[in-house]
């Protein structure tokens, strides 16, 4: 290819690169062009040299606002507990200022700012800030919610109401407005305006996707029914916060509560066995079990031991009751006799040594004209009606084929514990 062509081409190609800058830099001021490029070249930098690289594009540009936003968002990324925390929070506060400075009506460095007087707990800075902002902004919903947050802090409840009613008028679909509603309503005791404004907070946060918000508002709809007995409105919800997945053990107790109190047996124990409830996963993360508050498993252990009662499994029942007493529940005085006099009885845990099906030997100990008892242990007796002493012939009368003390194989064909009946 002649030297010439390859010029041209090469020259081609530089042109079609700086075509965009070239582009750009016309549409846009000088200054605004090397701003883009320099969040261009920071894109892969890390924090601390964004901030150097912002710090000297500030000393040329000193009044273009967009740089100074930026650097005061990186030091706030950086904001840790520790020996830093103070000298980024100071930084921030500095470029949110020199921001109000060139225009005092900025919304993001005075949302900034009231963020970091949060994150200080200097909550008379930041509700200062709220209020500059609702000035400026009066149908700002988020500014109003705030301040009410810190009206409510203060014991301010009438404030906090008055605020959050606000927001709700100018953003009547806002979940966050309506759970921090729900929240000041169960201060002053009022059960319809709570249930109210948490059942709108639960639709409207599920409608934008805000799982934690619309996860709270369920979880505190479930106990307010829990308190109220509403056992079946309780239960709709804590299902309704498991169908969302959340895992954690207070949402997962509140609905093995629900189902203990609704007798619902079979659905407490599948809740029981599955994390994270169950205690053999406990044993598998020893790090899982620290997490979990020791009154957590304590109760846990209970409510199975509740189940297999239900269940007339006494031996298990008394297992998990004692696991639960180690742990901090306290059980009234004779309660562990009683259970192991149940177990000892004959006919305590009957259903779970003896099951329908099951072959089994047994002595005669009394023949009459509609059947035969059969002794299966001291204490247990079953009955042989003379219909099912065979099934291929006909016996008219039991004493033709059995004999008293003798010893025979039986099938169990059923057993009731309640009437003592096998």
């Amino acid at each position: 290819m002649p030297k010439s062509i390859k010029k041209i081409l090469l020259i081609s190609f530089i042109i079609m690169l700086a075509l965009p800058f070239l582009v750009l830099s016309a549409a846009l001021p000088f200054k605004q062009t090397q701003y883009l490029l320099l969040r261009a070249v920071n894109r892969k930098k890390d924090v601390q040299t964004k901030i150097i690289n912002y710090k000297n594009f500030i000393k040329k540009y000193p009044f273009y606002i967009p740089p100074r936003l930026k650097l005061a968002e990186y030091h706030t990324v950086l904001l840790r507990p520790g020996p830093e925390e103070t000298k980024h929070i100071l930084s921030a506060i500095d470029q949110y200022n020199a921001t109000l400075e060139i225009d005092p009506a900025n919304k993001d460095a005075l949302t900034g700012l009231k963020d970091i007087y949060l994150w200080e707990k200097r909550y008379d800075k930041a509700e200062s800030i709220c209020n500059r902002l609702i000035d400026l902004y009066p149908e700002e919903a988020t500014s109003r919610l705030t301040l009410a947050s810190i009206y409510l802090s203060k014991n301010m409840i009438d404030e906090a109401l008055e605020e959050t009613k606000t927001a709700i008028s100018y953003d009547p679909e806002n979940g966050d407005a309506y759970m921090l509603a729900g929240s000041i309503y169960e201060r002053k005791r009022n059960l319809t305006e709570t249930l109210a404004a948490y059942k709108h907070a639960a639709k409207y946060s599920r409608k934008d996707k805000k799982r934690n918000t619309e996860l709270n508002a369920r979880y505190r709809l479930g106990r307010l029914y829990l308190r109220t007995g509403l056992l079946f409105d309780a239960m709709q919800q804590f299902e309704r916060i498991n169908e969302i997945g959340a895992t954690s053990v207070n949402f997962q107790l509140e609905l093995a509560t629900t189902y203990f109190r609704l007798g619902l047996h079979d659905k407490l124990l599948a809740t029981l066995t599955a994390a994270p409830l169950n205690p053999a996963s406990w044993e598998l993360s020893p790090l899982h079990k620290k997490s979990i508050p020791k009154t957590y498993r304590a109760y846990t252990h209970f409510l199975f031991g509740q189940v297999y009662v239900a269940k007339k499994d006494y031996p298990r029942a008394l297992k998990y009751f004692k696991d639960a007493n180690r742990l901090g529940i306290k059980f009234k005085a004779g309660f562990f006799y009683y259970l192991e006099k149940l177990i000892k009885a004959p006919w305590g845990n009957i259903e779970q040594r003896y099951k329908v099906g099951d072959h089994t030997i047994g002595t005669v100990t009394d023949i009459t004209s509609y059947g035969a008892l059969i002794e299966l242990e001291e204490g247990v007796k079953g009955f042989v009606r003379s219909s099912d002493l065979s099934w291929t012939e006909e016996i008219i009368y039991p004493g033709e084929i059995l004999k008293k003390d003798e010893e025979i194989e039986a099938v169990i064909l059923d057993i009731s514990e309640k009437n003592r009946k096998i």
